[in-house]
């Protein structure tokens, strides 16, 4: 049965025989008196990178002191070794016992991927590493497409006609690697000696560094591995980029990385746009004529460069262009409310309004459409774990790669497919398709991610309570910050009193009493001492501290408000007040 597990004693089998078997293709297999008799399928085998020989060493004085405590797995009903090869042979060559476990598999390609994704989380592998593999899965990705064409399927595993052109991201994707990353893979796979390649498996060269290698004809490859590899056997580090500089020729150099002249061409055309700012006629309005006519060959090259990047299938006209970093601020500011969110994009920008369940704190957000570098009305869309969104723009644009990184959004409407396999997240709470309202797409030349949209009907309703409270003063965020952190550490909560002009805050620990003074600028109103728990707030820091200007409302016995402005981007909390224990 499916996951039965069976202790399986081995007999001693010496290297002579064990060692060839091991490497006479995919029918062989291992054979002795009282040894299991498991197939070792050479593809299988090398789909993964081989350990090194200090890893092999470690894994035999481990099991020879510990004995094999992780169980071999086998696919079932074919007795084929899927994962633990160097353990099998180690235990075979010191005589160990051993469990095995059977995994079912449907066919070879979902093998190759269960083999691929599941080295993913077993070993240490570097980005590098894991880029190689994401090319061998986006090959099998593409495979399996051609296949299923016309086919909808699990999306998880399967890829239905229209997936094809999504091979490379879901690969990335799924090994946890950049698009662009994967992009130096292929290229080190495609044009890389076999030299190159392999040290790029080890792990002793990045992939981004053996791409430019690759880049350049094989002879001058050969040239540059004879010198990394005279490094490697010396035990250096080996020194890349001045064995190029050394090697290659100045007529020769590597072709710069598109995104590198990409970034390149933007600064400079900002800089002529600074250029023109000071600028409001001229006496030779006639040469404006070839500018402009310049001005539009650059327009039309740079939509062609779009257009060929991102794939016919790939742009939709009802697409958002944003920032990353200023999504993700406009969507952390709402979650210390709630993780669950229903944003309306308007006319003017995107609004949302999210309460905690208990109505102790509530956060409004504006963000305008100024702010976006292409905007467009989405409607109402419901997030579901917004944490796991915010996870996912941070995955895909954490890369130090040069230029802005901008994010697309989109959204592809819920035609009744499976979407079973698009998001992993354990806390997924849509269990039938018709509460889902699609899926949001991020794209980013750093990645992707498919994230399920719940219907925004499904949450919650809420309102941002309307008050008006009789005192209203000024205080830069920073600095508030820096007074919250040092009351919290005396306290959990704070009196925030306003008195004769001066604002602080205050604890009220009866063994450590502090008052943390923040500098102000008082609007109206005189007196006000409520008092807040500081946890609260501290779950709204980044917010805060990112603002130069932030307006508080107080009032004697009564909640707080808090509106403040980062960027473009308007916040607004609401922060019901806590009566300390001695006051209730």
């Amino acid at each position: 049965m499916a996951g039965e597990s069976a202790t399986l004693s081995t007999g001693f089998i010496p290297d002579s025989l064990l060692l060839p078997q091991l490497e006479a293709g995919p029918e062989a297999a291992i054979s002795g008196q009282e040894a299991p008799i498991l197939q070792i399928d050479s593809e299988f085998q090398h789909l993964i990178p081989p350990l090194t020989s200090s890893e092999l060493d470690e894994l035999r004085e481990s099991l020879s002191t510990q004995g094999c405590r992780d169980k071999l797995l086998v696919w079932k009903d074919h007795n084929i070794l899927l994962d633990g090869h160097h353990r099998y042979t180690i235990c075979h060559e010191l005589g160990l016992d051993f469990e095995i476990r059977e995994i079912e598999l449907p066919s070879r390609d979902d093998v190759k991927i269960w083999i691929i994704k599941n080295q993913r989380g077993r070993r240490n592998l570097t980005p590098s590493q894991l880029s190689m593999l994401a090319v061998k899965l986006e090959a099998i990705y593409s495979e399996k497409a051609k296949e299923n064409m016309g086919t909808r399927t699990d999306l998880g595993q399967d890829l239905g006609q229209g997936e094809g052109g999504r091979s490379a991201e879901k690969a990335a994707e799924d090994m946890g690697v950049s698009h662009q990353t994967v992009s130096f893979a292929k290229n080190v796979a495609t044009k890389g000696i076999p030299e190159l390649v392999r040290r790029v498996e080890s792990a002793d060269i990045t992939v981004s560094a053996a791409s430019k290698i690759a880049s350049l004809p094989s002879e001058t490859q050969e040239k540059i591995m004879e010198k990394i590899e005279t490094q490697i056997e010396a035990g250096s580090n080996p020194k890349v980029a001045a064995i190029m500089r050394e090697i290659v020729p100045s007529d020769q150099e590597t072709p710069k990385d598109a995104d590198e002249l990409l970034e390149t061409f933007r600064k400079k055309q900002e800089d002529n746009l600074k250029l023109l700012q000071g600028i409001e006629t001229s006496q030779r309005p006639e040469n404006l004529v070839e500018m402009l006519a310049v001005a539009e060959r650059i327009t039309a090259k740079l939509k062609e460069i779009e257009t060929k990047s991102l794939g016919p299938d790939q742009i939709p006209a009802d697409s958002c262009i944003i920032k990353a970093d200023l999504f993700k601020t406009f969507l952390m500011s709402l979650v210390p409310a709630s993780n669950d969110l229903r944003l309306e994009f308007e006319a003017g920008g995107v609004h949302a309004v999210a309460t905690d369940m208990i109505g102790y704190l509530a956060a409004e957000a504006f963000l305008p459409k100024e702010s976006f570098e292409k905007y467009f009305d989405l409607g109402k869309i419901g997030l579901p774990n917004t944490k796991r969104l915010i996870q996912m723009i941070s995955s895909i644009s954490s890369d130090r790669l040069p230029g802005k990184k901008n994010l697309r959004l989109y959204i592809e409407s819920n035609d009744g497919g499976d979407y079973s396999g698009i998001d992993e997240d354990p806390d997924w709470r849509i269990m039938h398709s018709q509460d889902c309202l699609g899926v949001l797409r991020g794209l980013s030349g750093r990645g992707n991610f498919r994230y399920r949209l719940l219907k925004p009907e499904l949450i919650m309703d809420r309102e941002m309570p309307d008050i008006s409270l009789p005192c209203e003063l000024q205080v830069d965020g920073k600095k508030l910050m820096i007074a919250l952190e040092h009351a919290k550490a005396l306290d959990q909560i704070g009196k925030f009193l306003l008195s004769g002009g001066s604002f602080d805050i205050v604890s009220l620990n009866n063994e450590v009493r502090g008052t943390q003074h923040v500098d102000c600028i008082v609007q109206k109103g005189e007196f006000a001492d409520p008092h807040f728990d500081l946890n609260r707030l501290m779950r709204i820091r980044r917010t805060i501290e990112k603002s130069m200007e932030v307006t508080l409302g107080l009032g004697i016995g009564m909640p707080m408000t808090m509106e403040l402005k980062v960027g473009e981007t308007a916040f607004r909390y609401y922060i019901k007040e806590t009566q300390p224990v001695a006051l209730r």
